[in-house]
């Protein structure tokens, strides 16, 4: 498991014609960190983001009524505060400062396993290999990559336990998993996990 946190806020990068290996895009746009992002649609070469995505007040795809896709995720450059919101839930505000992604399963809620979503998500109990979005605070960001095949309770269980989360409010959302696993780090290559695989949607820092 490799945990990364991260200073201020992350880019989200949508390619959906003829994506790169994310190694190089990060070398091209001056990424220090780079992982994948949420759930896509078609192929890596013709891609479409699976659920809600609005980036900067321009939208890109509709909301999915999907039982995987159980959150939007809402951050407000401004505000600085993030929002995971149920997507029966969510309405779409005309926030040009924003950026919105929807994914899942929730995996944990307000340091509470989110057993719910979970068990409902078409893979949540299942063993892969995994790649989330920690929160804490509902401010912090930490990137998370997960190489060894485990059910997403079993390892909100166990993040929840970490000394790195303890004293503040842990949310955890599910961004993908499996062959889509990957993480670039600039700094430490040896950290470095499927980072030559084409991907059409990455979570960077610069």
């Amino acid at each position: 498991m490799t945990i990364i946190s991260i200073a201020d806020a992350f880019d989200f990068i949508f390619i959906p014609s003829n994506a790169e290996s994310i190694d190089s895009v990060a070398e091209k746009g001056n990424y220090k960190i780079m992982i994948n992002g949420s759930f896509f649609g078609g192929t890596r070469l013709a891609a479409e983001h699976a659920g809600w995505l609005r980036l900067f007040g321009k939208t890109y795809s509709p909301i999915a009524a999907d039982r995987q896709l159980s959150h939007v995720f809402r951050y407000n450059l401004d505000e600085k505060k993030s929002h995971l919101i149920p997507y029966q839930k969510f309405r779409p505000v005309n926030d040009t400062r924003a950026i919105e992604f929807q994914t899942g399963p929730l995996v944990v809620d307000s340091n509470r396993v989110a057993q719910k979503y979970i068990a409902e998500s078409i893979n949540g109990l299942g063993k892969y290999t995994r790649i989330l979005l920690a929160i804490t605070d509902r401010r912090h960001f930490h990137f998370i990559t997960v190489r060894k095949r485990v059910a997403l309770d079993e390892l909100g269980n166990y993040l929840i336990s970490l000394s790195i989360f303890s004293n503040h409010r842990l949310d955890l959302v599910n961004l993908d998993g499996g062959p889509s696993v990957a993480l670039y780090v600039e700094k430490y290559p040896e950290l470095n996990y499927h980072a030559d695989v084409r991907l059409p949607i990455l979570l960077g820092v610069k």
